[in-house]
């Protein structure tokens, strides 16, 4: 059977304008991990990295996020910073898509489960996406916010 080329047309152009808005909505996540206590790590100037038991948190540990639902995301840790309070802070930054919940694999540590809640803090006290990890020996580290 022979399909009249117009009817082709309009199941292609259906198609495309399906397609158009399937596209996952993405968030800016300003990421965190911060080593408490001197002891945990190691100062350089005003560069600093886990040390001892945090060991692999310095920079350019891989820090793997993955979406519940969705392939995960590789970035890295970046140069530690002293804190004004005297603490390490590694920072990344990657650009995530939403989801209901992450698993974050920061460098040889457990995985941590984040629920979008804890993540999307445009209606809290700081504007956007933003985690972070403290650690101050080699247990797990103490979530917040």
């Amino acid at each position: 059977m022979k399909v009249p080329r117009p009817f082709l047309a309009l199941v292609t152009v259906s198609l495309l304008i399906g397609c158009a808005g399937s596209e996952a909505k993405t968030h800016s996540l300003d990421g965190s991990v911060l080593i408490f206590h001197e002891r945990n790590f190691t100062k350089s100037g005003t560069s600093c990295q886990g040390t001892g038991g945090l060991f692999d948190l310095i920079p350019g540990s891989p820090v793997r996020i993955t979406p519940k639902g969705k392939d995960p995301i590789i970035t890295r840790l970046g140069t530690g910073a002293i804190s004004p309070e005297g603490n390490c802070r590694l920072r990344f930054t990657p650009t995530i898509p939403e989801a209901s919940s992450y698993l974050f694999e920061i460098g040889g540590r457990l995985p941590i489960t984040r629920p979008k809640s804890h993540i999307d803090n445009s209606n809290g006290s700081r504007d956007g996406w933003w985690v972070t990890f403290d650690w101050d020996s080699n247990d797990n580290p103490v979530p917040r916010p």
